[in-house]
């Protein structure tokens, strides 16, 4: 059944969860800035070529701070520009990265809890553009994401953690 396991009548969907810790840059972002460039998340499709589901988003700051991003994802390793700088990708080269598609993250539900935030954004948060379908390249079972910032901050290198919960 592909991507299904069916067990007495009841069709099962493979879901998984991945984190990714990107390295930040450590010097002061502006609004607009690329915060994060094309970084992999492993195991994004169940085989080569592969498709899935991204279901939800969360992500945790070690900050305890508010802002905004939107994380963009694409099917092939492609910058959007230099980290702590604004974007800049040529038209060719955003079409040449398969774009899959964008989350707005302005919304959605935040957990404060101290001195780290847990935000956390699904399709029932409104329309952020989930579920989005992540797609490989045949010969991979990788997708990328990359985030502009909106808001001015700064972070230390480990200071975020995304967590994709992906259903094959």
């Amino acid at each position: 059944m592909g991507n299904q396991a069916v067990s007495q009548g009841i069709t099962r969907h493979y879901r998984k969860v991945i984190r990714v810790t990107p390295v930040l840059e450590t010097s002061g972002y502006s609004g607009g800035d690329v915060l994060i460039d094309s970084t992999e998340i492993p195991n994004a499709v169940l085989g080569l070529g592969g498709c899935s589901m991204l279901r939800s988003i969360s992500y945790i700051t070690q900050q305890d701070a508010a802002y905004s991003m939107d994380i963009h994802f694409t099917q092939v390793q492609q910058n959007l520009g230099t980290m702590n700088a604004s974007p800049n990708i040529s038209d060719d080269d955003l079409v040449a990265s398969n774009y899959l598609g964008c989350v707005e993250s302005t919304s959605g539900n935040v957990s404060d809890l101290g001195s780290a935030r847990v935000w956390t954004f699904r399709q029932s948060d409104g329309d952020m553009g989930l579920p989005i379908f992540l797609q490989a390249e045949p010969d991979s079972t990788s997708v990328y994401f990359a985030i502009i910032q909106a808001t001015t901050e700064t972070f230390a290198v480990d200071d975020l953690q995304f967590i994709f919960d992906i259903e094959y």
